[in-house]
């Protein structure tokens, strides 16, 4: 969300408008949608828990 306000605030001293800028609107729609599957899986941490804890595992290893 904080490049968000970051590219506003670009948007109104450039006089280029954020929503016309090629691919915004795809990436804002990816954007929430991952956004939501994120907030869906963190509320379930009983069920989804320990494949977090592994895949944050892996990562820490470099794999």
């Amino acid at each position: 969300m904080k490049a968000y306000v970051h590219l506003k605030r670009l948007d109104v001293n450039l006089n280029v408008h954020i929503v016309d800028v090629c691919g915004w609107s795809d990436w804002h729609q990816e954007a929430r949608r991952l956004e939501t599957t994120g907030k869906a899986i963190l509320a379930y941490p009983d069920t989804y828990g320990a494949n977090l804890d592994h895949l944050a595992a892996r990562v820490g290893r470099g794999q």
